[in-house]
């Protein structure tokens, strides 16, 4: 084939490699754009200091396009760094922010070793915020356990088995009061086979 012919057959053929690079492109583009829907944003509160150990301040958290809360965003951030919006959020917020604001709060709490607070956090908070009923009675059992209210934890593990029998944190209640009797660790058994405690 000579050098002119060799040209002819490329060119001729490049608008066919073009469609398919170009559709290629596309579709890449096009999945990962649709993948990214539904997702959290990109854009999360960046603290202000460079130093992960800093006590400073974090920059207020951004309400963006596709983000549905900003709570959700302060998840991004160290608790103590994050404290400050999430009690503006629980004191001043309404709905769901302010719920999920006083159950990070208590979250938060319990990691720091601090089950009175965590307590006075999510006080009626099960009833508030019914979507996570079961979660927060989980915690209010064991923030109470960790402040030495054992008889009061005991109550809480029950009420949350009778209420909430089908959510799977009412298995480590069933856990703890399969400790005192041995029913609730076949109920939790029975009803979670599958579940690794």
């Amino acid at each position: 084939m000579t050098k002119s012919a060799w040209h002819r057959k490329f060119f001729s053929s490049l608008p066919l490699l073009l469609a398919m690079g170009g559709t290629t492109a596309v579709v890449v583009l096009g999945a990962w754009y649709f993948l990214r829907l539904g997702q959290p944003p990109l854009e999360i509160p960046v603290p202000v200091s460079s130093d992960p150990a800093s006590e400073q301040p974090v920059a207020p958290p951004v309400q963006s396009v596709g983000s549905t809360s900003v709570i959700q965003q302060l998840a991004f951030i160290p608790p103590k760094q994050r404290a400050p919006y999430l009690k503006d959020a629980a004191n001043k917020g309404k709905g769901l922010e302010q719920y999920r604001a006083r159950y990070m709060l208590a979250a938060d709490a319990m990691s720091q070793n601090q089950p009175q607070e965590a307590l006075k956090t999510l006080d009626g908070l099960e009833n508030d915020y019914s979507v996570l009923g079961g979660e927060v009675l989980t915690l209010r059992a064991q923030a109470q356990a960790l402040a030495g209210k054992n008889a009061e934890a005991t109550k809480t593990w029950q009420t949350l088995v009778q209420k909430y029998p089908q959510n799977p944190s009412v298995v480590e209640g069933l856990f703890v009061l399969g400790r005192q009797d041995g029913k609730y660790w076949d109920q939790a058994l029975s009803s979670f086979p599958a579940h690794p405690l």
